[in-house]
């Protein structure tokens, strides 16, 4: 019985509180246990209790002392009824929230104290994170409730046919103009002048958001008393409060609440599309692409993301039915690591049930991650353009994000009298544990790879191409035939050369006779007749050398493909036409294309090279490094390897060429390695121009110098410092 004993408990014993009138009462389910929802309809934060907290708060009439209370509580409940301590933590948390009265008169003093600590709270919030800054400015719930009626039809089963109705019509449109609406898509976005008309059209299609959730909210019965403006990553926008909707029992019309101001974006981008389609080029279809792209592909990827206390997350949350899951999340992992790391067996159990374990276990350490990632990301993109405000940026995150965790971390680790009794085996777990990770990224060589795109290359030998123009006589060689060098492949022919040929020869039968004869009577111009000689029997070398070149022969050994098929005979071809291939597999090779930052690394630390097909991915190719193009270059191989053609390599939007390439690059070419029981004659051809995955070894590093390595590689190429 002594844990359920408080020394302070004579201080509240008699009281005799109740809840304040203002308090409404919802019984919910979570996963099939029944929760109870005390809603404050002054400024519609809820609060949810469990069974066992409730039936204190239920019995709490305002005429029964609190000790009456509570004895009654453990005479019902025994072992499973709260303790004093807990009693007395719930009746602080309903008092600091004003969501109880007790027979004493009430301290002036304590009210205004609670006020400007509230007032602190939301300041100190505000500066926490300057980026996500709130300024509450006025209650529209009396404007929601006089235009609900006009409203009320949209959210029922006909206007959300409707919504989807609308919604595919704009997704079609967008569908036909793809290639408009993202042709040259970093220039359009990135301008000066879009940048300004974006900064604008951001609040205004915010607006019709922020609507969506207040109706949302109104149009099941709860209320909106809260609406004001917010920093969002720099821009000013609106915001409402629609926190009344946790007290909604029907957890389909919470994640309503949270979808509807997506729906109205994705309608309204919708509407933007059609307009967009109908308008010349201009300043209003300038400013209703912005509009598309804020309401589809912004609010999608914010908004809808639930690694990120938005939107998507409070959907989540209400989907999941565990409420205040980014909250209980990192509770738990600290249960964790006290029970199983530190020994502390207090409490002896996580007030969740396994279903919501699981989620806790994933989502606090991707939220966390993820939240890292973005923010970082920001004050990099800022800094770009803005070096020290990007910088500033920069450590305010990692002191936030980094540094005031790990502060904290240690503070309890020293200091929480939780840990009194385990602290030595908390500090040595803790700096056990440290010491190890230090130990694993610090000193431990870790395999170290780079990874990068190439395409399946045919050398300039093995192209079989017309030598001279002239008709297509005969195809001797077979496709698929495996020749050898020097052998015929395809014969040519030109009648108009033939006769040309005849020409040349009779004339310069002719000018031997004449030079003969004038070698005995004038041997001065016997030299001239001499060089008209030679200058004729140079034109009927070149043309005997057209001759031979309608005869194409093959440059190396291998199989012999025809580019044109059994079509061939009888086209004409223009000289250097390509006609086919000769491929020997055994000398295929792969030419890749390396970003400078890893340039040194692919030069002079290589171990192992492995390539990987697209089209087979599962078989594993060796390769080695034959050639270098010493200088970069922004000429792809291959349009393959550009994002338009599913590569990695952007494309210079000011350019028109499918294979210009947005930064420069090192072109390698790889021979792959065959196995050397295998006759070149059977080993399969690869296709040509097939893209190629390829992977290089490079001898191994701690991880800590591999993350420095990247850290510092970014910060060069992307900032210049």
């Amino acid at each position: 019985m002594s844990r359920f004993l408080d020394a302070s408990w004579h201080r509240v014993a008699q009281l005799k509180p109740r809840l304040a009138d203002h308090v409404d009462v919802q019984k919910h389910r979570y996963r099939g246990h029944p929760w109870y929802v005390l809603v404050d309809a002054r400024n519609a934060r809820s609060h949810r209790l469990t069974p066992a907290a409730f039936g204190l708060i239920h019995a709490m009439d305002g005429k029964r002392t609190l000790d009456l209370i509570w004895q009654r509580a453990v005479e019902l409940a025994g072992d499973q009824a709260p303790g004093q301590t807990e009693v007395i933590q719930l009746l602080g948390q309903l008092h600091a929230n004003d969501l109880l009265v007790c027979d004493v008169a009430p301290d002036s003093a304590e009210l205004l104290s609670r006020l400007d600590k509230q007032s602190r709270s939301l300041l100190w919030k505000n500066l926490r994170n300057p980026l996500s800054m709130r300024v509450p400015l006025l209650d529209p719930d009396a404007f929601l409730q006089a235009t609900l009626p006009l409203v009320r039809p949209c959210f029922s089963t006909m206007g959300l046919v409707l919504w989807l109705v609308w919604v595919s019509f704009g997704v079609a449109l967008a569908a036909q103009h793809w290639q408009e609406l993202t042709g040259n898509l970093a220039d359009q976005i990135f301008s000066a002048h879009n940048l300004a008309a974006l900064w604008l059209t951001f609040p205004l299609v915010k607006v019709l958001h922020e609507l969506g959730h207040a109706y949302a909210t109104r149009v099941h019965g709860g209320a909106v008393h809260e609406m004001g403006l917010m920093s969002l990553m720099g821009m000013i926008v609106p915001y409402v409060d629609a926190s009344a909707s946790a007290g909604f029992r029907d957890k389909w019309q919470r994640v309503l609440v949270g979808a509807a101001g997506m729906m109205v974006e994705l309608a309204v981008a919708s509407g933007a599309m059609l307009l967009w389609t109908l308008l010349e080029p201009g300043l209003l279809r300038s400013i209703l692409y912005n509009v598309m792209l804020i309401a589809s592909v912004s609010t999608l990827i914010f908004n809808g993301n639930p690694l990120m206390r938005y939107d998507g997350y409070y959907m989540l949350a209400d989907w999941c039915e565990i409420p205040n899951l980014a909250g209980r999340g990192p509770q738990y992992w600290y249960f964790l690591i006290n029970r199983h790391a530190f020994g502390v067996h207090k409490p002896e159990r996580f007030d969740a049930t396994p279903g919501e374990q699981r989620w806790f276990l994933w989502y606090a350490p991707l939220s966390y991650l993820y939240r890292l990632s973005v923010m970082l990301g920001i004050a990099m993109y800022i800094a770009e353009r803005y070096l020290l405000l990007g910088a500033l940026l920069g450590l305010f995150y990692a002191y936030s994000l980094l540094l005031l965790p790990a502060y904290k971390a240690g503070n309890y680790l020293l200091g929480h009298p939780t840990l009194a009794p385990h602290r030595r085996r908390a500090v040595l777990v803790s700096l056990g544990t440290l010491t190890a990770l230090c130990i694993a990224v610090g000193l431990l060589p870790m395999p170290m790879r780079t990874q990068f795109e190439g395409v399946v290359w045919l050398p300039p030998q093995a192209q079989v191409r017309a030598g001279a123009p002239g008709f297509v006589r005969t195809i001797v060689a077979a496709p698929g035939q495996w020749v050898q060098p020097g052998d015929v492949l395809v014969i040519c022919e030109d009648p108009d050369l033939a006769a040309q040929i005849q020409v040349y020869q009779a004339k310069i039968a002719g000018i031997e006779a004449q030079r003969l004869s004038e070698w005995r009577q004038d041997r001065n111009q016997a030299e001239i007749t001499r060089h008209a000689l030679l200058q004729a029997q140079a034109d009927l070398a070149r043309a005997r050398q057209r001759a031979a070149d309608l005869i194409l022969r093959s440059r190396s050994s291998g199989r012999f493909f025809l580019e044109r098929g059994p079509d061939l005979p009888g086209r004409f071809l223009h000289q250097g036409d390509l006609i086919g291939f000769v491929v020997d597999p055994s000398r295929d090779i792969v030419r890749i294309v390396v970003p400078q930052a890893d340039i040194a690394l692919v030069r002079h630390q290589t171990e192992a090279i492995q390539v990987r097909l697209a089209e087979r991915p599962e078989h594993v190719l060796q390769a080695r490094l034959l050639r270098e193009v010493p200088a970069a270059d922004t000429e792809l191989p291959s349009p393959a390897l550009a994002t338009e053609g599913g590569g990695q390599q952007a494309l210079d939007p000011r350019e028109k060429s499918p294979t210009k390439a947005m930064n420069r690059l090192f072109q390698f070419d790889l021979g792959l390695i065959r196995p050397q029981q295998l006759d070149a004659a059977d080993t399969p051809v690869l296709p040509y121009g097939t893209r190629a995955h390829v992977r290089f070894e490079h001898p191994a590093q701690p991880l800590a110098s591999q993350i420095w390595r990247r850290i510092r590689q970014t910060f060069l190429s992307r900032l210049a410092v």
